[in-house]
């Protein structure tokens, strides 16, 4: 009998042995997959500060800094790993500090006790809420087109430097005590229609394009290099406070006449060798509603911007040189809902215009290209 409880104690302290060495980290997730299927992921174990006091990465090792209940691995190179299912929820354990669950018809992920989780990427998956309050070193969080992701509580992740919430559900997000944000993307998310981003000074690349936004205030934003807000309602915008600003895309709002002269004027003055894009008109877009006219397209070179259009196909376009139209003149794309009446310079009446040309329409000269 004595040897049997010896027996059980040398266990008990090899397994305990185990699970210190594995850590303490536990991440807990539910797949719609069926059991005997499947599971991909990229993982890497945190392994320490190395002599700089820069993170060391492991690759995961099952049963030497990971484990996994309710699955099994059936093959792993370096950070990447195949489970198969055996359960309906599956449990990782170890000092995971990343974790790439891409496309894997994720619906539930608990990451609250994942202390040493730094990047999270579970992009494509079916998930409707996410919470990462109570993982206290996350960094970068990816979650894009998870097509049906509506709740994300993140009040308390106060160290994230990089957000991408694309394509989802959201309607609302808080901002206000994330200081540290450098890269946000919040794009094609048709519920969310404003944003807040002044309490955001070291934001360097802001994605907001196909929102339905009507205003956006960039102006406490001094280092973005990178704005990408398309396909909005906007019909005013002010860039002066941004002057390291090299890519801009604002195509497909409603900025003309005096807003786009104003907007022109805010744009930093380029006297080096800088490349910078002005990408403000997208002809093949519906619902494409800015006017650049020549002139306007001449002070934009002036300020050493190149301004630019689209060509190709909405599914595959490239940028090219814009000349703006002659003043006087809008661009417009024909809807199939529009009755309005045509008419050619010679002020007869016609059907909507198929060829290239300059036609009236509305009481306005219309260029069709």
């Amino acid at each position: 009998m004595k040897k049997f409880y010896l027996l059980l104690i040398i266990c008990s302290m090899f397994f305990a042995s185990a699970r210190a060495e594995i850590g303490e980290g536990v991440i807990k997730i539910k797949t719609d997959k069926l059991i005997g299927e499947n599971i991909k992921m990229d993982i890497l174990i945190y392994g320490g500060l190395d002599e700089e006091g820069e993170v060391q990465d492991e690759d995961p090792t099952e049963g030497k800094n990971i484990s996994f209940e309710g699955a099994t691995v059936t093959w792993s190179s370096s950070m990447k790993i195949i489970l198969k299912i055996n359960s309906p929820e599956i449990t990782i354990r170890g000092k995971v500090d990343y974790l790439s669950i891409v496309n894997q018809k994720l619906v539930e992920i608990d990451v609250n006790k994942a202390d040493e989780l730094y990047e999270l990427r579970i992009n494509e998956n079916p998930i409707q809420s996410l919470d990462i309050n109570q993982a206290p070193k996350l960094k970068v969080l990816w979650a894009s087109y998870c097509k049906e992701l509506s709740d994300v509580k993140m009040d308390k992740a106060d160290k994230i430097t990089s957000i991408s919430l694309q394509g989802t559900k959201i309607s609302s997000i808080d901002l206000s005590n994330k200081p540290l944000i450098t890269n946000l993307n919040l794009g094609e998310n048709p519920h969310l229609k404003s944003i807040d981003v002044t309490m955001l000074p070291l934001l360097e690349e802001l994605w907001i394009n196909a929102n339905g936004i009507k205003s956006l205030d960039v102006s406490k934003n001094p280092k973005l290099n990178h704005l990408e807000c398309s396909r909005n309602k906007l019909t005013e915008l002010d860039v002066t406070n941004n002057t390291k600003l090299e890519a801009f895309f604002c195509w497909g709002n409603q900025i003309k006449d005096k807003a786009m002269d104003k907007l022109i004027a805010s744009l930093v003055q380029e006297s080096g060798d800088t490349e910078r894009e002005f990408c403000v008109y997208n002809k093949l877009y519906a619902d494409e509603g800015n006017v650049l006219t020549e002139e306007q397209a001449a002070a934009v070179k002036a300020r050493g911007w190149i301004p630019k259009q689209a060509t190709g196909s909405m599914e595959f376009f490239m940028w090219e040189e814009y000349k703006g139209v002659p003043t006087g003149i809008e661009n417009l794309t024909i809807q199939k809902e529009d009755k309005g009446a045509w008419y050619d310079l010679n002020g007869r009446r016609i059907e909507k215009p198929s060829a290239k040309g300059i036609y009236i329409h509305n009481g306005k000269k219309i260029l069709i290209k």
